[in-house]
């Protein structure tokens, strides 16, 4: 019987880290669920988010994903009974307690979920921005963002940007995989706290597709090929870059590397003749998150054109 996995994420699931992240543990052995620790869960993995509540109860192995660098926690408040807790990470733990473990590591990624074509020639005129409008006020790489979008030279995808006079449309996990693979350059823009401390989602998932990734001055600290450290982004037509193909390969053996070592660090063993399986079963759920996603969309149009309707019904009546 296999064992169970559960997987938390309290504040937002990312959707691309929750498949990626699914796939490793099941190629680990593991049955995996979401948002549910069963009396029979052996490893919880926590992606981010702060815990809502304390599990005293929970006894096992507990998997700390510090991606998002949002929140300074102690897993071991929240899990004060768990035999082991592990935090991966890009940072230094050093409040861990005597039977914690520290890996320096970065999420698991295989390519080959995201790579759904062979590469693509035709390239969009434009580099991209896909992301929501971070509130980071007058932060310097922010405003020089706004500006290349404000001046078109930028195409960007996500929400929250109306109130900058950017009509932006959000897009589905699907959509945005789509678009990286048909770009050139994207932005990789972080909160300053992430920076020197974490990754970009973008550092990943766009050189896969042969995409280089444009990102703050002393943020690529995993050493990641195709990202390109900018002191200005208006420096963007400067750069000179790896060809797709090259940095494509480059990319997908890196990933790959780094998630079998991640495996290792945490005494897994990862059975890759089921990837093919779990590739097909995870484009279904990317498929499906797209198809959820656009009527979500819809039925909220429809239900706002009603609200106005009806609004102006009744200011008709007498």
């Amino acid at each position: 019987m296999r064992a169970i996995c559960s997987i938390l994420s309290f504040d937002y699931l990312d959707y691309d880290v929750f498949i990626n992240v699914r796939v490793f543990y099941r190629l680990a052995g593991y049955n995996v669920y979401l948002s549910v620790v069963h009396q029979d869960t052996s490893l919880v993995v926590v992606l981010r988010g702060k815990p809502n509540r304390i599990y005293s109860e929970y006894t096992g192995i507990v998997h700390y994903y510090d991606y998002v660098r949002e929140y300074n926690l102690d897993m071991r408040y929240f899990f004060p009974n768990a035999s082991r807790i592990s935090s991966i990470g890009l940072n230094d733990s050093t409040s861990l307690s005597l039977t914690d473990y520290s890996v320096y590591a970065y999420l698991p990624v295989f390519p080959s979920l995201w790579q759904y074509r062979s590469l693509v020639t035709s390239r969009l005129p434009h580099p991209l921005h896909l992301s929501n409008y971070k509130p980071i006020g007058s932060d310097s790489y922010q405003q020089q963002l706004l500006a290349l979008i404000h001046s078109h030279k930028v195409l960007v995808y996500g929400g929250k940007w109306h109130n900058q006079n950017i009509n932006a449309v959000q897009i589905s996990y699907l959509s945005a995989n789509r678009l990286l693979s048909q770009a050139t350059h994207c932005y990789g823009l972080m909160y300053p706290y992430q920076r020197g401390t974490s990754l970009s989602g973008r550092m990943w998932q766009a050189p896969i597709h042969g995409c280089h990734v444009i990102s703050e001055a002393g943020t690529n600290i995993y050493n990641v090929p195709g990202v390109i450290e900018a002191e200005s982004y208006e420096q963007l037509f400067l750069f000179s870059s790896d060809s797709a193909l090259f940095l494509r390969q480059k990319a997908t053996e890196f990933w790959l590397t780094q998630t079998i070592n991640l495996a290792d660090a945490l005494n897994l063993t990862l059975d890759f003749t089921q990837l093919p399986r779990e590739t097909l079963l995870s484009r279904f759920l990317l498929f499906r998150q797209h198809i959820l996603f656009i009527w979500d969309k819809r039925i909220l149009v429809a239900l706002n054109h009603l609200k106005r309707s009806l609004i102006k019904r009744l200011r008709s009546l007498p």
